[in-house]
């Protein structure tokens, strides 16, 4: 197996989980990827863990160090806030990287991330998740007692709570939690 065929391997597999790669230094000193994840995902491992935010980074790095990457390698990361990582978004996903290494450009994945990133984080999208919160979490009930003007209301209120979320492609200088302290 060519190091370029492994390569491929780890971007497809990747792409299923919804990793999207947001820029990458192998040759400096030390080596860095940078990578978002989704905050929930349809996928759960053998133990039943959803594959998704922070469990999902610090299994990227643990996978990567053991396959090969330098262990020196950082590994940066961010959440992608309300993304819900579903069964077709990894194979639109996996259908657009394919297409990647059969072209050798990266625009059909390049299109379909700018599209993902505008279904997840979309107004509409937010405001039935909101609602979702809100039922189970604040009244205790499930009865639609919001408006469209009040669902709205909320997702431009969570919007300007955190800023980071309105910048999809930054990437944000937090806690890394895929590295071990200890």
């Amino acid at each position: 197996m060519t190091s370029d065929t492994m390569n491929q391997a780890v971007r497809l597999a990747w792409a299923g989980y919804g990793i999207f790669i947001d820029e990458e230094s192998p040759y400096t000193d030390p080596p860095y990827i940078k990578f978002s994840v989704p905050e929930h995902s349809f996928h759960r491992n053998a133990n039943g863990v959803e594959m998704a935010g922070d469990f999902l980074a610090k299994r990227i790095k643990d996978t990567a160090i053991e396959s090969g990457f330098p262990a020196n390698t950082k590994f940066m990361y961010k959440i992608r806030h309300w993304d819900n990582w579903t069964e077709g978004n990894k194979n639109q996903a996996q259908i657009a990287m394919r297409a990647c290494f059969q072209s050798r450009d990266s625009r059909p994945f390049d299109l379909f991330r700018r599209y993902h990133d505008k279904e997840w984080s979309s107004p509409t999208s937010e405001g039935s998740r909101i609602y979702e919160y809100h039922a189970e979490h604040a009244t205790g009930n499930s009865s639609n007692s919001y408006t469209a003007d009040d669902l709205r209301r909320m997702f431009n209120e969570k919007l300007h709570a955190n800023e980071s979320h309105t910048n999809a492609a930054a990437i944000l200088d937090v806690t890394n939690y895929a590295e071990d302290h200890g």
